[in-house]
């Protein structure tokens, strides 16, 4: 996993203050208030996926098990 390339932030318009997210191939999570706490909610969502053996499709056995947990209950906003 390259998790710098996943973790970036950009500034709220509407507050001016900076937002982090990071991305996956389910797509845009955050906003978190900081970089520890995107940096956090990848690794736990990470670990979520790993857990529930979800990789994503990039198994090459063709046994993709995928979970419809929502991520808000692990924790992760999707934006």
């Amino acid at each position: 996993m390259f998790e710098i390339d996943r973790i970036f932030s950009q500034r709220n318009s509407k507050s001016g203050l900076m937002e982090w997210f990071f991305s996956a191939r389910e797509g845009v999570l955050g906003p978190f208030e900081n970089k520890a706490q995107a940096q956090n909610a990848l690794k736990v969502f990470a670990d979520f996926n790993i857990k529930n053996n979800d990789d994503g499709g990039r198994s090459s056995t063709g046994n993709i098990q995928m979970t419809l947990t929502p991520l808000i209950e692990n924790g992760i906003r999707k934006r």
